[in-house]
């Protein structure tokens, strides 16, 4: 965001080891309906239209530089370090579009799918799979006495009352 906002009035360069934004909270979406990621994985170009795209990782930063993991030296003036998070994830779009097809084409296959844990993420994934496939059966395996145990919103957790 902040380097679109800055874009009509900088030099902006932007250093990521990927071609494209992953629009992260859309990822479960993606593995059930691959079509999804279509709309969910953007290619830097598309939002930026003056910014040079570097694909690569950042390796050292110096006063006046950053160094990329490609042997490249980005002169700055100012810098911005936003890290994000670490996800192995695939670099290029393509690559990434074709992970969510085999994660998809593994549930299609079954018969049944079996998740650990019943945080945000095993519930969302559950559901999802639910969503689009109910004649599978969807198996939801916890430590706790209640899905979504650590959960901040009380009725939502009451109503995960594992049964």
């Amino acid at each position: 965001m902040l380097a679109k906002t800055m874009e009509p009035d900088a030099d902006v360069v932007l250093l990521d080891p990927k071609d494209y934004l992953e629009v992260t909270w859309a990822e479960l979406r993606s593995t059930v309906e691959p079509s999804f990621a279509e709309r969910s994985l953007i290619y830097h170009r598309d939002y930026l239209t003056t910014a040079t795209i570097v694909t690569s990782s950042a390796v050292n930063i110096t006063e006046h530089a950053v160094l990329t993991a490609d042997g490249q030296s980005l002169a700055y003036d100012y810098l911005v370090v936003a890290t994000g998070h670490v996800f192995a994830s695939a670099g290029s779009r393509t690559e990434r579009l074709t992970e969510f097809q085999r994660d998809n084409e593994k549930i299609k296959s079954s018969e049944s799918v079996l998740i650990i844990g019943g945080g945000p993420t095993g519930v969302e994934l559950a559901a999802e799979i639910a969503v689009d496939y109910p004649e599978k059966k969807v198996t939801l395996v916890h430590r706790g006495s209640r899905l979504l145990d650590f959960s901040l919103i009380k009725r939502l957790r009451r109503s995960a009352l594992i049964g």
